[in-house]
């Protein structure tokens, strides 16, 4: 298989080789050697990137970004630390993040492996695989919205500097808000049901009684679900409160508002 160069010869040449349509997550419905390190990978990337990216990105646009736990907590630590050009708020974001999306990983499956009566790290990591979905889609979903509301305009206008042509103002593809961008948000619902669906059938696989399945089933889907409550509250927090007009790239923090009150003070003085 070194020597492979995808010609596709052996497809005609050896009856072994075949193509075939299959249902999409078709291996993942069935008994294999699970590899901690995947589940892991799932849980992080879902966590720097869906996640993150709704506590810092999606709610940074309301009017009350401020008031959520990961800003409260950047601007508190700001008081003692001084972070240089680190956007706090989204380190802290990152962080709770991470921490949240760990803790239903691992608090759920350790609930349905004693449901289960199962070893934990069997049923972590058996179970663990219907994670996939949510950091697939939900990465895919913020990336493209990303490219359309603040990448384009980027790209664009860095071409064009790298080839010469020089500086060029070009418009975003669109803008928070935008109604049709709700196309990319049902990709995160696809990947919810998706997800769930591997998880039932992964639980199938477990050699446990029916009844403790269905118990186990909420706690193993905890990662899942507060996924699915992210979302919502996101939603919910835009939709209550309203956004902000513009924030073109600002860094929502506490130490950036200071320095915009102590530069109003100086020229205030000085008049």
């Amino acid at each position: 298989m070194t020597d492979c160069t995808l010609c596709m010869d052996c497809s005609s040449a050896c009856e072994a080789v075949k193509f075939e349509l299959v249902k999409p997550s078709k291996t993942l419905f069935e008994k294999f050697q699970p590899l901690p390190a995947e589940i892991w990978t799932y849980i992080l990337i879902l966590a720097a990137i869906p996640i993150t990216m709704s506590f810092h990105h999606g709610l940074r646009s309301s009017k009350i970004a401020d008031e959520m736990l990961w800003a409260k907590t950047a601007h508190f630590f700001e008081q003692f630390i001084n972070f240089g050009s680190i956007d706090t708020v989204g380190l802290f974001a990152f962080l709770y993040a991470l921490l949240f999306s760990v803790t239903a990983a691992v608090g759920g499956m350790f609930i349905a492996a004693k449901i289960l009566k199962k070893d934990f790290k069997s049923v972590f990591y058996n179970l663990g695989y219907a994670y996939a979905p949510l950091f697939i889609l939900g990465s895919l979903a913020h990336t493209l919205e990303t490219f359309f509301t603040r990448g384009y305009d980027r790209i664009t206008e860095g071409f064009a500097l790298g080839f010469g042509f020089g500086k060029i103002d070009v418009a975003p593809l669109a803008k928070h808000g935008d109604s049709w961008l709700m196309i990319f948000g049902i990709l995160k619902w696809v990947a919810i049901i998706w997800a769930l669906v591997i998880l039932y059938k992964r639980m199938k696989l477990l050699d446990a009684p029916t009844q403790k399945k269905i118990i186990a089933f909420p706690f193993a889907a905890s990662l899942i679900i507060f996924f699915l409550a992210v979302n919502i509250y996101k939603s919910y927090i835009l939709d209550t409160y309203g956004r902000v007009k513009s924030r073109h790239g600002m860094m929502h923090t506490s130490k950036t508002v200071s320095q915009h009150h102590s530069q109003y003070a100086k020229y205030k003085n000085l008049g």
